[in-house]
């Protein structure tokens, strides 16, 4: 649901294991399947409800506030932020310059197989990759030269277009097309020479509901690309399959029976006034699934008392003190393995010719929000005294 708001608002282990992998945190501890805090990573492009849309893309020096943590007093890495990086879409343009859904059914313009290919053609190679490496070369990049001065292993997730049963005709047919997405997607990965930094983890269902009608039904395709998914394998490393459903979405609580490994539930009570952020994290708990991070360009600049900066701080807040009123024996500070956490911090926003994402303007803005979702990721975060900069 929230990945829908921002198609509409747009808006190692190193030597040693992380330091966020010893992160203690009052978020459900469900099983992790290797993942602590999952960052969300927008590619291709994101509609505006006007009938615009803002270009997503990653460059080297974009990922490096976000892959590490850079002291500015010093101007130099101090840490590690996120390690695993979920690359996905909403939407792509094809060669008419036609926006196309990749993530959702769509009645209007529903994506293609060839609007499936620019998708992974944009994932792995940029405007120029030669010279100016983009995504997931970007991403590759920054692991290798960044202020650590060492290389830094990388996890990385690939989110699955939806395959439109206005496209395809049959449930076998849209099985049959993500199934030869995926093959040429490792094929071209094995050929991009990064196995040496980086481990292709597994894909993600992009949908984030469930859509069953009596001639095509998502679950039976689910269920057998996920199997597909678990017969696969690299350098004797099974593949593992994601999801990121929305509380209340069709199947939200049945993840498991979707044969997914692991599921991450979106509370957006950062998105609504009407969602209660602690009986989200509950549900999530009862349900053993990890729990969504949210937050976007908001906390740069809504500072008022119920505002984005002060629900996104909900979210680090509760995670530390476990303050909640359903099952308060439960939220206690977790020792590792750590709880799954996924991260969605919107995607990039253009103004006057300038693109512009949450965390990159929190470090560059000097703002200590950046520095406090540092001490979160790795076990030190204190609640704040106050919501300001």
């Amino acid at each position: 649901m929230k990945k829908l708001l921002l198609a509409l608002v747009l808006l190692l282990p190193f030597l040693a294991a992380p330091l966020s992998a010893f992160a203690a945190t009052a978020y459900p501890k469900s099983g992790t399947d290797g993942i602590t805090n999952l960052f969300l990573t927008y590619t291709g492009y994101s509609p505006n409800g006007d009938g615009t849309s803002e270009e997503q893309h990653w460059k080297t020096n974009d990922f490096l506030p976000i892959l590490t943590h850079i002291d500015r007093t010093y101007n130099h890495a101090d840490g590690l932020m996120f390690t695993d990086y979920l690359f996905t879409a909403v939407a792509v343009k094809d060669g008419f310059g036609q926006l196309k859904n990749i993530a959702q059914m769509n009645d209007g313009k529903p994506a293609t197989p060839s609007d499936w290919k620019i998708y992974m053609n944009q994932l792995f190679q940029g405007n120029d990759p030669a010279y100016y490496p983009e995504n997931i070369g970007a991403l590759y990049d920054a692991s290798l030269h960044n202020g650590l001065t060492r290389a830094i292993p990388v996890n990385v997730w690939i989110a699955l277009p939806y395959p439109d049963p206005k496209v395809f005709s049959t449930d076998s047919q849209r099985i049959s097309a993500l199934e030869n997405w995926m093959d040429l997607f490792i094929y071209t990965w094995n050929t991009k020479g990064y196995a040496s930094n980086f481990q292709l983890k597994g894909f993600y269902w992009i949908g984030e509901t469930v859509a069953d009608t009596a001639d095509f039904k998502d679950t039976r395709v689910i269920q057998a690309i996920n199997d597909y998914i678990h017969n696969k394998a690299v350098n004797k490393e099974d593949y593992s399959a994601l999801w990121i459903p929305y509380e209340g979405a069709t199947g939200w609580n049945q993840w498991a029976n979707l044969h997914f490994d692991l599921s991450f539930l979106q509370p957006n009570y950062y998105f609504y006034s009407n969602k209660d952020l602690t009986k989200g994290v509950f549900h999530a708990y009862s349900t053993n699934q990890g729990v969504e991070m949210e937050f976007d360009l908001g906390v740069t600049w809504d500072y008022k008392k119920d505002g984005y900066r002060s629900k996104f701080l909900s979210y680090m807040n509760q995670g530390v003190t476990g303050v909640d009123r359903y099952v308060p024996q439960y939220f206690a500070p977790y020792q590792p393995p750590n709880a799954a956490l996924a991260w969605y911090t919107g995607g990039w926003w253009w103004s006057h010719e300038k693109r512009d994402q949450s965390i990159l303007k929190l470090f560059r803005t000097g703002d200590k929000l950046y520095d406090s979702l540092y001490s979160f990721l790795n076990g030190t975060y204190k609640v704040p005294v106050n919501h300001g900069k």
